[in-house]
């Protein structure tokens, strides 16, 4: 498996201040069972320079998983298969350097606290803006990015002692 977008750019401490060239290192897995919407959020972050894979169902977000790394899964709350927050719980324990941001219906407000409860980074209520789902894949990312700077800085330390 090659390196995630996250991986690359940590490595290249010169483009940590050029974010647009980054977003094309940036793998987001996009999950929803609704062929319009997957489409839609597909085009919008191709659109701003993404690097998108889509999935219609939590089963196809596991098989993506096991062939292909990813820096963002933008997961909708209700898929086939496994209910939102077993698909979280499941993507955290086997990915837990990967971002989550979880799609939850207006309706369903009193999910939220149980989706950051469960490891969700983020989520975002539909309907939403692509504005705003934007703004909140790169908070995602950024705060991803830290991190793993983060971790490597502590390995060359430790190294270094």
């Amino acid at each position: 498996m090659g390196k995630t977008g996250a991986e690359r750019i940590a490595g290249k401490s010169h483009l940590a201040y050029e974010p647009v060239a980054m977003k094309e290192y940036v793998k987001i897995l996009v999950a929803d069972d609704e062929p319009v919407m997957g489409n839609l959020l597909l085009r919008v972050l191709e659109s701003e320079g993404y690097n998108v894979a889509l999935a219609s169902s939590s089963t196809g977000v596991m098989e993506r998983l096991e062939k292909e790394r990813f820096d963002i899964l933008l997961a909708d709350a209700k898929l086939p298969g496994l209910s939102g927050i077993e698909l979280l719980r499941t993507v955290k324990g086997e990915y837990p350097d990967m971002a989550i941001i979880m799609m939850i219906a207006y309706s369903e407000g009193h999910k939220v606290k149980e989706t950051l409860m469960n490891g969700a980074d983020e989520y975002v209520t539909k309907p939403f803006k692509n504005h705003e789902i934007s703004l909140i894949l790169e908070r995602a990312y950024w705060r991803l990015l830290s991190n793993r700077n983060s971790e490597k800085k502590k390995s060359i330390i430790s190294i270094a002692e």
